[in-house]
């Protein structure tokens, strides 16, 4: 069977992030065991688990698919609409993960995540690999470690100053175009450190960019962090609300 050039690709970083867990693991074991014969004990053990290991990974990864193939499926289209933003509102971040990693791994969209949480948790908790990351603070500390330029996997600080996190994302946007941005509990928390219209008009004149470039935006927010009129205001700037599935 002759495999094409996407299928060689993701052979390649799964053999490559294969190889590296397990060099790590050994250098990690190295530095545990006693001896030489307790490491190859070690070792042993270990690769006993591998099936097991690899069924576990094998398992998330349908599991993860899964719940992309829901989400985009209760958006009411087979596709996502390119130039357009999503009101995801779900309690705990999983089905605006879902799509951004959809985006990025199955139809090759270059991602930002626009976030509290820290890159290397995103990468570890979500499984994804490759993407821009902006992590918010409030601190003027974090506003002066603003970056000069933005690349794939660079994870840079700001603070709540919309000017200046607007300038980044539309700077990413116009390298990027056909990107996808992904908002995991920014928009609560410039609201908090800003007024509700200014962060509105934010997210208006965001949009004007996500449609020039072709791009998507997902907006992950709780659905009871906003006043009725509040959010009925911003689900009025997206394309598609997408609700959390309670059952």
């Amino acid at each position: 069977m002759v495999m094409t050039d996407e299928r060689v690709e993701y052979f390649e970083k799964g053999y490559r992030k294969g190889l590296e867990e397990a060099w790590n693991e050994i250098l990690s074991d190295l530095k545990s065991a006693g001896s030489l014969s307790e490491l190859r004990m070690i070792l042993k053990a270990k690769s006993a688990t591998i099936d097991r290991r690899v069924e576990a990974q094998v398992s998330l990864l349908k599991k993860e698919l899964g719940v992309a193939e829901e989400a985009r499926a209760s958006t009411g289209s087979d596709e996502l609409i390119e130039g357009c933003s999503y009101l995801v509102l779900e309690k705990r971040p999983k089905i605006g993960y879902a799509l951004f990693r959809y985006l990025i791994v199955e139809q090759g969209c270059v991602g930002l995540c626009v976030s509290r949480t820290s890159h290397e948790v995103i990468k570890k908790k979500y499984n994804v690999d490759s993407f821009t990351h902006i992590r918010l603070g409030s601190s003027e500390r974090d506003s002066n470690m603003l970056s000069s330029a933005l690349g794939i996997g660079e994870s840079i600080s700001t603070g709540a100053n919309l000017s200046k996190l607007y300038e980044k994302i539309t700077r990413f946007l116009e390298a990027n175009p056909g990107s996808v941005v992904l908002m995991d509990g920014a928009v609560e928390f410039l609201i908090n450190e800003n007024e509700f219209n200014k962060v509105l008009k934010f997210i208006q004149r965001l949009n004007d960019r996500i449609e020039s470039t072709k791009s998507y935006m997902f907006i992950i927010m709780s659905p009871n962090a906003l006043k009725e009129q509040d959010m009925a205001a911003l689900e009025r700037e997206t394309v598609e609300t997408i609700f959390e599935d309670d059952s």
